[in-house]
């Protein structure tokens, strides 16, 4: 499964199971024009902005912000605790730890049945 689907997937089952939540997604990853891309990076802050983007406030946080992934094996070495070492994922780290520190619940959701969880545990 592409990135994409899983991402289109999750966004449905927001759509679905909770209707008034609003959320945005992050359309960097989308194939566009040169001239497209180039526009839309000049309408962020910067790098790492996570996937999905949950402006729902609960008792803990200010939100809720997931950088989505197919598998584990995306993010996590084979001990499954160390995050792999390759720029993108670090910057992404980074930014998820930013998010953090500034009160939102930002974190890495791997897989349909892990966001999903991620997605009713913040909800409810």
């Amino acid at each position: 499964m592409k990135e994409k689907n899983l991402h289109n997937q999750i966004c449905t089952y927001i759509k679905i199971q909770y209707p008034n939540i609003i959320f945005l997604s992050d359309m960097s990853g989308l194939k566009t024009s040169i001239g497209t891309a180039v526009q839309m990076k000049a309408l962020r802050s910067g790098r790492a902005i996570p996937d999905l983007i949950i402006l729902q406030p609960n008792n803990l946080f200010n939100g809720l912000l997931i950088e989505i992934k197919v598998k584990v094996s995306d993010v996590y070495l084979k001990d499954l605790k160390t995050i792999k070492t390759n720029e993108h994922i670090k910057e992404q780290e980074i930014m998820l730890k930013r998010l953090s520190d500034l009160g939102y619940c930002a974190t890495f959701g791997i897989g349909f049945d892990n966001c999903k969880k991620i997605i009713d545990d913040y909800l409810k």
